[in-house]
């Protein structure tokens, strides 16, 4: 879809559009720019004509970061300068780590699953082709452009609480960060009467429990989700990419 359509369905803001509009990017690489703009990680109107490569999707949040600083000093980033940053092969941005340590007393992790790019799916899939009929599954549902990170013990290998190992002695859940404005707002709007509350983080919300899942649309996904998982999901809402990017995190890609 071309980007003043997407402009025109509400999905991209005009000061965003206007910095990225000059540029030939695909459109994973556009969505990723977008929301890095919107979460505040890059100044967008420093991208408009510096960049001459045309797939950045690839970033991560860190990457972006350093690009827009060497945008400030007025460089042009081509795919070398690209190349540079980071490896261009890895697609999938990681928060740490991607061997998580196993916890004395807590038994052994079990074994983690690695794309065809080699990078670290989370805990509780058998393979990728299974990850990949979860995302996919996930991604029919949720509104479109919505950022899905992957959270918990999934990721880190351990429960943050009992400092257990995934799916030691139970089935551990899936914890999935949700990041979508008209959800966040949404949620903003029902307010406290739906229960749709702030709790320990000003920029989070959730976990959604049943009924303010039912609110936003989501409980029959939910229930699917757990369904092909095999095990509970829970989806919390996040205000931008960056606020879910400061507990250990999977980004699922564009």
């Amino acid at each position: 879809m071309a980007i003043i359509q997407r402009a025109a369905m509400g999905e991209m803001p005009e000061d965003i559009l206007r910095a990225i509009g000059k540029n030939g990017l695909n459109a994973s690489s556009e969505t990723l720019l977008m929301t890095a703009a919107k979460g505040g990680i890059i100044k967008p109107g420093l991208w408009k004509g510096s960049i001459t490569a045309n797939d950045i999707s690839q970033l991560t949040p860190s990457q972006l970061k350093e690009m827009d600083k060497l945008l400030q000093a007025g460089k042009i980033l081509d795919d070398a300068e690209i190349q540079r940053v980071g490896d261009t092969t890895v697609p999938n941005p990681i928060k740490p780590p991607e061997k998580p340590p196993v916890t004395k007393g807590t038994g052994k992790l079990p074994n983690r699953i690695f794309d065809e790019y080699g990078n670290p799916l989370p805990y509780g899939f058998s393979n990728v082709k299974q990850y990949n009929d979860f995302v996919k599954v996930m991604k029919a549902d949720l509104p479109a452009g919505t950022q899905i990170l992957f959270q918990g013990s999934s990721v880190s290998g351990k429960s943050y609480k009992s400092g257990k190992v995934f799916d030691e002695g139970r089935v551990s859940d899936f914890d999935i960060a949700l990041v979508n404005d008209d959800l966040f707002l949404e949620a903003l709007e029902i307010g406290r009467k739906g229960g749709f509350k702030m709790k320990t983080d000003s920029n989070r919300i959730g976990p959604l429990d049943k009924d303010q899942l039912a609110e936003l649309g989501l409980k029959k996904l939910i229930d699917k989700l757990s369904k092909e998982a095999g095990r509970p999901v829970s989806f919390m809402l996040c205000e931008s990419v960056e606020q879910a990017l400061k507990r250990p995190s999977l980004m699922v890609t564009p």
